[in-house]
């Protein structure tokens, strides 16, 4: 099974949780922080695929281990790609996070 399916599967059990505790940390005045590379023309694509790995290694925790580590950011590219479901929660959770702190 692909990725992005299983993804899909696993969603309202693993990241649906996740999401509602990254919004009410924000509701909370809590910020949640990520750091922003050195290239800041990079930021906006690298944290959208950093964002999907994380999405994709907590619904998927099974197929993400074994995955060969030289393989995880294609598959997570291609899920991104192929699931506007998880496009919508990498952008729910960006939305969730207040500020970059540099490098």
């Amino acid at each position: 099974m692909q990725l992005h399916h299983l993804y899909q599967q696993q969603r309202a059990l693993r990241i649906v949780p996740l999401l509602d505790f990254a919004s009410q940390l924000q509701h909370h005045n809590i910020a949640l922080c990520y750091l922003c590379p050195q290239k800041e023309q990079d930021a906006p694509s690298t944290l959208t695929e950093t964002l999907g790995e994380l999405l994709l290694s907590v619904a998927c925790p099974e197929s993400w281990q074994d995955m060969p580590l030289t393989q995880r950011r294609y598959h997570a590219q291609q899920a991104i790609a192929l699931s506007s479901l998880l496009r919508d929660d990498i952008f729910t959770l960006r939305d969730n996070i207040l500020c970059p702190v540099k490098e």
